[in-house]
């Protein structure tokens, strides 16, 4: 068992009080205002962590991303999206091996620790791979089905399903989903429509992320690819959208109505010139939104600091309103909402739920002062992340990584696999 002591606590009715989190194995047992209760002659064993000065939340899950481009930060800078795509990223993925992508997705999962980040929704190629660097890491991972006309096939879906299950509460876990619409023909798009629907599964596929993916589709198709997927049946059991930047009113009447979520990737649609997700007014048609920082290839960063810091000042631009998206909100898109559409049983404090969290330092030149939640989303940063830990396993504390890897090689093996595919 693990005591958490003298920490300031966020309560999932968004309140912060002193307190104390009991931890027994993967999950919270108890949490409590003030002082721990006294120990019973059976808790002799229980490690005590002081949190005093810090903010204790749940860890953040960082609901869209592929690890593994992380090999391409800053690889294709300055261009559009459909030719950032198509002709820069994916000739550059065609070089990459299973081995290639274990090693860049333990990069990443360096800068998840260090970011608080407990929980990862990962599209990529090579899911094995990339199960298999984060579980070793110990990060929770829920891997999203990527099919597309380039690759996999429906069937793919019930081997990954056999291996990993898709339970709330496992360290790994698979979701069906395919890459997008303008990347899946449509005789695939309704065969994984069948599929989820006699699977019963929740269905993930980027969506709606820019102007020209929509009007070609409607072109195409006289549908959005909201309605389009809608139609197909591949929304009847709930899901999630990534980006969301471009939907109608008919639009968000359907995600709210069937139960599917929107995760906005604000760093990546800014530096990709995509447009901004319309977060408040989702949120206000009843469609449950999370966060997500995309690809390191397309932001450059796997920060969700900066990605609740970005959701926040956006919306209270569009909407001209400085009220739009509080901090106590815009956190709880980064844990509680993420968690919510990647279906794991994790970001919220209280009993029963798995023990993901992350420990911010407060006294610190920006941490100090006022509100913490406050400063958290528009003042913090990385360095502010004291700990984080998953399923009851402090992973990352006080900048030392207490997980099996040694950070030189991952460093040592990534700067190799950089020389071979950068040519």
């Amino acid at each position: 068992m693990i005591l958490l002591e003298n920490a300031s606590i966020l309560l999932p009715d968004g309140e912060c009080v002193e307190g104390f989190v009991r931890i027994n194995g993967a999950y919270i047992e108890r949490v409590g205002a003030g002082a721990a209760p006294a120990l019973g002659e059976g808790d002799a064993g229980v490690e005590h962590i002081d949190l005093k000065g810090h903010l204790l939340l749940p860890g953040f899950a960082n609901a869209h991303t592929h690890s593994a481009m992380t090999l391409f930060a800053g690889a294709a800078d300055g261009l559009k999206l459909q030719e950032w795509l198509f002709e820069k990223i994916f000739p550059l993925e065609a070089k990459l091996t299973p081995d290639d992508v274990y090693w860049a997705t333990k990069l990443a999962g360096l800068e998840y620790l260090a970011g608080g980040t407990s929980a990862v929704f990962d599209m990529y190629f090579h899911q094995d791979a990339t199960a298999q660097a984060l579980q070793e890491m110990g990060l929770r991972t829920v891997l999203c089905g990527s099919l597309n006309d380039f690759g996999g096939s429906v069937e793919d879906f019930d081997t990954f399903f056999a291996k990993y299950g898709d339970s709330a509460d496992s360290l790994c876990s698979f979701r069906a989903g395919i890459h997008a619409q303008y990347t899946t023909s449509l005789e695939t798009i309704q065969a994984v429509g069948e599929y989820v629907n006699a699977h019963q599964k929740p269905f993930y596929t980027h969506c709606s992320e820019t102007q020209l993916e929509v009007e070609k589709c409607v072109a195409e198709f006289g549908k959005t690819p909201v309605q389009l997927f809608a139609d197909a049946g591949l929304f009847a059991h709930g899901g999630g959208i990534f980006h969301g930047v471009h939907l109608s009113e008919t639009d968000r009447a359907i995600l709210a109505e069937l139960n599917v979520g929107v995760v906005s990737c604000p760093s990546s649609n800014l530096k990709l010139a995509s447009g901004i997700c319309e977060v408040e007014i989702l949120r206000g048609a009843g469609v449950t939104v999370g966060l997500g920082t995309d690809g390191p290839a397309s932001n450059n960063a796997l920060d969700m600091l900066r990605e609740m810091y970005l959701a926040s000042v956006l919306q209270k631009n569009l909407l001209q309103d400085t009220t739009a998206l509080p901090a106590g909100d815009t956190v709880h898109l980064a844990t509680t909402g993420s968690a919510k559409i990647m279906g794991i049983n994790a970001g919220v404090l209280a009993p029963g739920y798995l023990a993901d969290l992350t420990a911010i330092r407060l006294n610190t030149p920006n941490m100090l002062l006022n509100s913490p939640l406050n400063n958290l989303v528009f003042s913090g940063s990385k360095a502010d992340v004291a700990m984080t830990m998953v399923g009851g396993k402090v992973l990352y504390k006080d900048g030392a990584y207490l997980i099996a890897d040694s950070v030189e090689e991952i460093y040592l093996q990534v700067l190799q696999i950089q020389k071979r595919i950068m040519v």
